[in-house]
């Protein structure tokens, strides 16, 4: 298991594309990860990662699409 550094939270993060809001985590780990996060509600992609951070996103407020 690899030993995370350090976790917090970031402020959350509302999506461009349909205006759901997420909360957003930060962990640090020692190693360099790639990632990248799409909104669960419309595909928006909020977020691309290559580092040592990973963010881990939780929706709060999902805004329904329209029919």
């Amino acid at each position: 298991m690899v030993q995370t550094w350090q976790s917090s939270d970031d402020p959350d993060m509302t999506c461009p594309g349909c205006l759901s809001v997420y909360a957003v985590r930060v962990t640090r780990y020692p190693a360099s990860d790639r990632g990248q996060f799409v909104c669960e509600v419309c595909g928006y992609l909020m977020k691309e990662w290559n580092g040592t951070h990973d963010y881990t996103f939780s929706i709060k407020h999902r805004v329904p699409k329209p029919e």
